[in-house]
């Protein structure tokens, strides 16, 4: 097979696994943010609220999405694949974006988007490649 369709092959894997948990966490934490933002007015209230809602909308799609498999083995899926890069995103990178973005956007709704859109990018570049050892690894639980 062709490198750039090896590429084009993955990426379309990728897009079929994240784009449906992402659309569902980009309605979920625009939002959020903004609604908790409006009542508060408050910076880091709306962009904590905004993370939490992004990370449980983005993670319960994902776990639907894998009910084939056994509910053990998609939590030891779940938390190799997404651990990681879940963690640091979650306690650093996608709050400190969605505080900050959207103090240099006129926008807050723009802003709170265009960091989940970078948050999303740190993401993806620790959780792709656990998501391939995921599907190479065959010690997970069954059952």
């Amino acid at each position: 097979m062709a490198p750039e369709n090896k590429w084009r092959r993955k990426t379309n894997e990728w897009l079929l696994r994240y784009a449906p948990a992402e659309a569902v966490a980009a309605a979920g934490v625009v939002l959020i943010a903004w609604l908790v933002f409006r009542w508060s007015h408050n910076r880091v209230m709306a962009a904590l609220a905004g993370s939490a809602t992004e990370m449980t909308a983005f993670y319960a799609v994902i776990w639907i999405r894998d009910r084939h498999d056994s509910k053990r083995r998609r939590a030891a899926k779940l938390i190799l694949e997404f651990l990681p890069a879940g963690v640091f995103n979650a306690c650093i990178v996608r709050p400190y974006l969605l505080y900050a973005v959207p103090l240099h956007v006129g926008n807050f709704g723009v802003g709170v988007l265009i960091a989940k859109v970078l948050a999303d990018v740190c993401f993806y570049v620790l959780a792709i490649p656990m998501y391939e050892l995921t599907k190479r690894t065959t010690t997970l639980p069954q059952a």
